[in-house]
């Protein structure tokens, strides 16, 4: 085999691989998010990996009333497992989670609308 080949050869390889990853990439980012139940899980395992913790320390999912959400979104606040005494929060933070595709976007309390998209991978 020449250099050329070889050469040639390699990069293809390298060339499918990569489109491989971003395929598998796009299928995970574009799962239908059907339940609040879904909703929480997935945007537990996202939230707890870019933080870097366990998934164990986020309690529940505090849901807004569909009445209250924009279409085709899960609108919710993370709330941890922290112990109060006395006026304390629990609150991990507000996000939206778009049905269609599972995408994760930060929650815009103030505004009442879809902040930044958050990553699926830290």
């Amino acid at each position: 085999m020449t250099r050329g080949r070889l050469i040639a050869s390699t990069v293809v390889a390298i060339l499918l691989v990569a489109s491989s990853e971003i395929l598998q990439a796009a299928l995970e980012r574009t799962a239908a998010v059907r339940t609040e139940e879904a909703a929480c899980s997935s945007v537990k395992r996202i939230v707890a990996a870019k933080g870097h913790f366990p998934i164990s320390d986020i309690a529940f999912c505090d849901f807004v009333v569909p009445k209250y959400r924009p279409k085709g979104y899960f609108v919710f606040a993370l709330h941890s497992t922290r112990v109060c005494d006395g006026i304390c929060s629990t609150n991990m933070g507000w996000f939206a989670l778009q049905k269609t595709t599972g995408r994760v976007f930060e929650w815009d309390v103030a505004e009442d609308r879809l902040g930044r998209p958050i990553q699926d991978r830290p």
